[in-house]
């Protein structure tokens, strides 16, 4: 993907708001703020259901991460909030960016929001199907950002592009630790190097995979940094030193992609923030 400017540099000044503006912007506002409220109230409540770190431990293996990297969804509820208000503000509304992206948004944090619920209720296979939509979704807006060329701005760098991209990197690497777990719910049994033969497998799909974003993707900091932070929690938390080392190689090859491609770009800037 090239980063040279395009038609995105140009914010428009006198589209007309139409009605679907403003339902696209309220439903990712309302999402925005459903996605936090969700997983508190689904981890808080009185109950039987285990909260989201219990469910995760009963059915633990070899990619789950350390227990400290779920703290991140703490970042990206804040992110997610900071990008609804700015599409929010009476200048975005009518932006082609946000046409093109924000029902995906709204979509994405709509999946969030319902995941944790199903999550604790240990319907693990729907679980999996909504955080893939969530990683679908995500995907589809940041291909679109990277469609429209580099962003017009720094806010929209920093508070639109860097957090779906952030997103989307988590979101992977939650989806492939969720399989497992998923897995593990479902009774499926593997002798241990079959387990570790097929982690090593699917890191190196993830290897190959953020390699592949750094070196197309705008803003793909984001991505290959919060992909790297899961990543390097399972190599924390794995017993196993081949799985370990596939995840720690994981983690730093997008990094070092993105860092060549950007030391190449005549707009650096575009490809680490968008």
């Amino acid at each position: 993907m090239s980063d040279r400017l395009t038609k995105n540099q140009v914010v428009p000044s006198h589209a007309q708001r139409s009605g679907a503006d403003f339902v696209r912007v309220m439903l990712v506002i309302l999402f925005a703020v459903l996605q936090p409220l969700s997983s508190l109230l689904a981890n808080l409540l009185p109950g039987d259901q285990a909260t989201t770190g219990e469910v995760s431990d009963r059915y633990s293996h070899v990619l789950t991460p350390a227990g400290y990297t779920f703290a991140i969804w703490g970042l990206i509820y804040v992110a997610s909030l900071g990008l609804a208000v700015y599409q929010a503000l009476p200048s975005q509304h009518t932006r082609a960016v946000h046409r093109a992206t924000g029902w995906w948004l709204a979509a994405a944090f709509a999946a969030s929001t319902i995941w944790v619920p199903i999550w604790v209720s240990g319907a693990l296979t729907v679980a999996q199907l909504v955080i893939i939509t969530l990683v679908v979704c995500l995907a589809v807006a940041l291909g679109r950002l990277t469609g429209m060329g580099p962003a017009s701005t720094q806010a929209e760098q920093w508070l639109l592009r860097l957090p779906v991209s952030g997103y989307l990197g988590w979101a992977t690497i939650a989806t492939v630790a969720g399989a497992g777990t998923t897995a593990e719910w479902s009774g499926i049994s593997l002798s241990d190097g079959a387990t570790t033969a097929a982690a090593v497998v699917a890191l190196l799909i993830l290897a190959a995979l953020g390699a592949w974003i750094a070196s197309r993707v705008l803003a793909a900091t984001g991505f290959v940094l919060l992909l790297a932070w899961g990543l390097v929690g399972v190599a924390v938390a794995t017993p196993q030193a081949l799985v370990a080392a596939a995840a720690l190689f994981a983690a730093f090859l997008p990094i070092v992609e993105i860092a060549v491609r950007a030391s190449r770009s005549e707009r650096p800037g575009a490809v680490l923030l968008g």
